[in-house]
């Protein structure tokens, strides 16, 4: 282990690490970030050229990151050339700074309060029976596929408001192509990796392919549009109408919508089902709770799964800023310029936080009282997701939709492997086979590297054939 030049201060220095421990960290960030803690601790360094990059975990770097957005600023990936796409798609929430963002969170606020999101609940509940209506007993069902699918149509309807997204499917492949190819240049730029083949070329065809996307619902929508119309697409079409803002920043804010509600909401439902899958006395539990309760949508139970569920396997890895001032870290002095990278799941896995941090146990959240900067599943600060309460509200539709009609049985010795750029999702086909609900949970066998981030003592992992 070597010392960082520049990097020591009165904490002692730095450790730098080794490409070989994130050589596979462009397809792989969960698995990647996760042995740089193991091997360096909170904190570590890596150098290419001028670039320096400082992976940090846990809740007090968490805390100087979030709760100082002026200092620690959005700044990272290729720009795109000017007027690309992908240049249009950093005037959105997730690539604007200081007072742009504030005006940007400010036209979004109404759309994405507490109160907006529980006035959808009904049509949310509607649009969900209507999409399991079309399952059957017997039938195997790629579960994250549909999860995909179903979180494409809420978001089509209550943040488009459009009854069917035009090309649903294509525009989840484009965006899932758009992301793992960024997440690759955005590292490759900062970090000794090689990324993905041609990262940059990819990431800015599927830049183009996704605004031709979005303008074909900017069409439909417009030719829709009523003056009382408040769903998120209007708001922007209102906005851009009035002269608040202009066209690249339409297209920002689409791209930006998408990647918050869908991207996140599809991943999170998965793995929460599969959690529930594996974890058969938590799964009969919820189903007894939501059979005495017919109409309840959240409380309880519900709310810990949910929590537990975005604890051990969060949507989203990490998220990373650019300093701009000299600035401390963790108690460490960081120069401007430096890019920090901060970890949600592997914050969420600290066993001093979380003791059995790889356990699904959502009655750890019974009386519990954790810092805002330890758990962290939608960021934290003036930064926070805006759109926490409406993913939360769907988890509590969705999931109890569900389980009150179905029982998925995931199919025995599946591999379950995670895909992870940005997001934490599952890699693959996932087959779970419909069955009507009977109550009769039994723990699915599966294998793949799920067993690393989840520990499943029902059922070890099983064993291939030599």
């Amino acid at each position: 282990m070597s010392v960082e030049s520049g990097l020591c201060d009165a904490t002692g220095p730095m450790p730098t690490g080794a490409p070989a421990v994130i050589a596979d960290i462009c397809s792989d960030s969960a698995g990647a970030i996760s042995r740089l803690r193991r091997q360096y601790g909170p904190m570590v360094a890596y150098r290419k050229g001028d670039e320096l990059t400082v992976f940090a975990i846990g809740p007090e770097a968490n805390y100087d990151v979030f709760s100082r957005p002026d200092i620690f600023q959005i700044g990272g990936g290729p720009p795109g050339p000017r007027g690309s796409s992908q240049r249009k798609f950093q005037q959105g929430l997730f690539g604007l700074n200081g007072t742009q963002h504030q005006d940007h969170r400010r036209l979004l606020l109404p759309a994405l309060s507490k109160e907006a999101v529980q006035a959808q609940a009904g049509d949310m509940a509607e649009r969900v029976g209507r999409f399991l209506d079309g399952w059957r007993p017997g039938q195997t069902i790629d579960l994250a596929a549909a999860m995909k699918d179903l979180s494409l149509s809420l978001t089509g309807k209550l943040l488009f408001g459009l009854d069917e997204v035009p090309g649903a499917r294509d525009i989840a492949a484009t965006f899932q192509e758009w992301l793992d190819h960024f997440i690759s240049c955005q590292f490759e730029m900062t970090l000794p990796v090689q990324g993905l083949p041609d990262s940059y070329g990819r990431t800015m065809a599927a830049a183009q392919d996704m605004e031709a996307h979005f303008r074909r619902l900017i069409a439909v929508r417009q030719a829709e549009l009523r003056a009382e119309d408040g769903d998120l697409l209007a708001l922007l079409l209102k906005a851009r109408r009035d002269g608040r803002i202009g066209d690249a920043e339409l297209i920002g804010e689409m791209h930006t919508l998408l990647n918050a509600s869908f991207q996140t909401t599809a991943s999170a439902l998965t793995w929460t089902l599969l959690l529930l899958a594996t974890h058969p006395d938590v799964m009969a539990a919820l189903h007894e709770e939501l059979t005495a309760a017919p109409g309840a949508e959240g409380g309880g139970l519900l709310d810990r799964v949910i929590k537990e569920s975005l604890r051990i396997l969060p949507p989203v890895v990490f998220t990373s800023r650019r300093v701009t001032q000299p600035a401390t870290l963790a108690g460490r002095l960081l120069p401007p310029g430096a890019v920090v990278v901060v970890s949600f799941y592997d914050s969420h896995h600290l066993p001093e936080v979380f003791p059995e941090p790889e356990r699904f146990w959502p009655e750890r959240w019974v009386g519990a009282n954790v810092s805002p900067y330890a758990y962290l599943p939608f960021a934290a600060g003036p930064r926070m997701c805006l759109g926490a309460a409406f993913s939360l509200r769907l988890f509590q539709v969705v999931i109890p939709a569900i389980l009150r009609r179905y029982r998925l049985a995931v199919r025995p010795g599946a591999r379950v492997d995670r895909q992870s750029s940005l997001t934490l999702g599952v890699r693959g086909r996932l087959p779970a086979v419909v069955l009507a609900q009977d109550g009769r949970f039994q723990a699915a066998s599966l294998t793949g590297n799920f067993h690393e981030m989840v520990h499943v003592p029902q059922a070890e992992p099983l064993r291939r054939a030599a």
